[in-house]
């Protein structure tokens, strides 16, 4: 028994065919529909897989006839084999029928973060230096606004509601875990830094100290602006819904500047 080798040749002719079809090559999803070319793509794919057996099988025969290619001259064998090459690497190197056709990487399912973590992270992030200076800046502007309209009048500040919460506001940056002295040395003081954010945390959770709530009220009614404000002067940014069920709404925000 053997095989014809003109059938052999067009049998795997039409498998290159249809392995260049299941590995994307061609404008089906432009030319069908999409569930349509998934279709004839998953179809070519598994009658390309059937093919390859065939041809791996038919070539275990011998051929009692020469093949469809044998009458040409030497001469030519060349330039056909130079042409399937570059179309070879044209279709396995561009990248544009392929891009349409396999399936797009779904991105990774982003980690669930701690909202409060992430706060005390980015706290974390500013520099000691940086705090003092933000405290600073608000001493001097407490000191405006507790500047006296009245020499004889010791109540007669310029801005009471907001000199009652600056001072409660630098108490509370002070407090900040970089900004506290640690005894021990590097590396070793991470481990109490450590402890100090899960302090914080605990703090917040708990409600903000009462003499920033009570400080602030006036300026920045609600807890949760009270708080964003406060770390807003040091360039803490806290995105909206961050801090659900922690403290009541907070109202919109308005008052003191924030740092970038």
């Amino acid at each position: 028994m053997s095989i014809d080798p003109k059938i052999a040749f067009w049998f795997g002719v039409w498998t290159w065919l249809l392995l260049g079809i299941a590995n994307g090559s061609g404008h089906l999803p432009t030319t069908f529909s999409r569930e349509t070319a998934d279709q004839i793509i998953s179809w070519a794919a598994f009658l390309g897989w059937m093919n390859t057996g065939i041809l791996t099988a038919a070539s275990g025969y011998s051929a009692n006839r020469a093949g469809p290619l044998a009458g040409l001259p030497a001469a030519a064998a060349k330039p056909i084999i130079i042409i399937a090459i570059v179309l070879w690497t044209l279709f396995a190197f561009s990248g544009g029928a392929h891009a349409q056709i396999l399936p797009k990487p779904r991105p990774a399912a982003a980690a669930s973060v701690d909202p409060l973590q992430k706060i005390m992270d980015d706290i974390s992030g500013k520099k000691a230096e940086f705090v003092a200076g933000v405290v600073a800046a608000v001493q001097e502007a407490d000191d405006d606004a507790a500047t006296l309209t009245n020499p004889a009048d010791l109540t007669s500040f310029r801005d009471p509601i907001a000199h009652a919460c600056y001072p409660a506001q630098i108490k509370f940056l002070q407090s900040l875990p970089q900004i506290q002295a640690i005894k021990a040395p590097a590396p070793y003081n991470l481990i109490v830094l450590f402890q100090r954010k899960r302090d914080l945390v605990a703090q917040i959770k708990a409600g903000l100290p009462g003499y920033l709530k009570v400080g602030c009220a006036a300026l920045l009614k609600d807890e949760e602006t009270i708080f964003i404000q406060t770390l807003g002067l040091i360039g803490v940014t806290i995105g909206a819904g961050a801090l659900t069920g922690i403290f009541p709404p907070a109202a919109p925000l308005a008052g003191l500047p924030f740092l970038g």
